[in-house]
């Protein structure tokens, strides 16, 4: 992934997107107007007041719109719960507010409609993006390890597919900064469950501790759910942790709730 900077704000670019035809963006933490140490500057989550001003977060997400050169009327921020809900974003998203109200509840989105601009709200979970150059088409899935575990990010790609008639084997993916396996400790149990959810194989994706914990790679888990359907030469994956960069990312295992967050954004011009 390419790193683009703007003065202050910084973003990552997956190479396999970003286009003519379409924009992608990872956000980092850097370039926005929210004050304070836990979520200055580009905090991108929350509107509710608790750990930085609606008015800021919405001036945010305007940053992002300018720099993609879309209107901040257009994003649609649903609310996550780590669901394998998904989104089928029509013409009628176009002027939504933003937020969404209360009951869009959806970690991931997919939309044909130029103009529209998909988001996946993340502070270690992993972002995942997918291009439908052919079809015209796009979506994004928000896979932390509830989504992962529920393959939403390889339900999104098949949304694609039943509603866009996208070809699988052509779809594009990129898989955001998230928690890398240097950061990511996980219990016996969560390993375990992995095991019971995904089967055998994934067991290469962990780590054994000497006290028993493991250290899981959750991007690699993604990809390998991903590479299922798709094509693995079409899977781009970053290799930024955020936990471990505190310069450049927001950090749930880190720092715990008092935190901002990102997004990672895609659109068809």
């Amino acid at each position: 992934m390419i790193i683009k900077k703007n003065n202050s704000l910084e973003y990552f670019v997956p190479e396999n997107i970003n286009g003519k035809k379409a924009a992608a963006v990872f956000a980092t933490r850097l370039g926005g107007v929210s004050e304070g140490c836990a979520v200055g500057s580009l905090n991108l989550t929350g509107f509710g007041g608790k750990y930085d001003k609606a008015e800021n977060v919405k001036k945010n997400y305007g940053i992002i719109a300018g720099e993609l050169g879309f209107s901040v009327n257009n994003i649609i921020y649903a609310h996550q719960k780590h669901t394998d809900n998904i989104l089928v974003a029509d013409e009628k998203f176009l002027g939504s507010p933003l937020p969404l109200p209360d009951n869009y509840i959806f970690d991931a989105m997919v939309t044909n409609v130029p103009g529209l601009v998909l988001t996946a709200k993340t502070a270690d979970c992993a972002p995942v993006l997918f291009y439908d150059g052919e079809n015209g088409a796009v979506g994004a899935a928000h896979c932390g390890w509830r989504g992962t575990v529920q393959g939403l990010q390889i339900k999104t790609a098949l949304k694609m597919r039943e509603i866009y008639g996208t070809d699988l084997k052509k779809l594009k993916a990129a898989v955001g900064p998230c928690i890398s396996k240097c950061c990511y400790e996980v219990s016996g149990e969560f390993h375990d469950n992995f095991v019971n959810k995904l089967g055998g194989a994934i067991k290469e994706f962990f780590v054994c501790k000497p006290d028993g914990k493991y250290m899981c790679d959750l991007k690699s888990i993604n990809r390998y759910i991903l590479m299922r359907e798709l094509n693995g030469g079409n899977i781009e994956i970053s290799d930024n942790c955020t936990c471990c960069e505190p310069g450049l990312f927001y950090s749930y295992r880190r720092d715990g709730e008092n935190r901002g967050g990102h997004a990672a954004f895609i659109a068809l011009k």
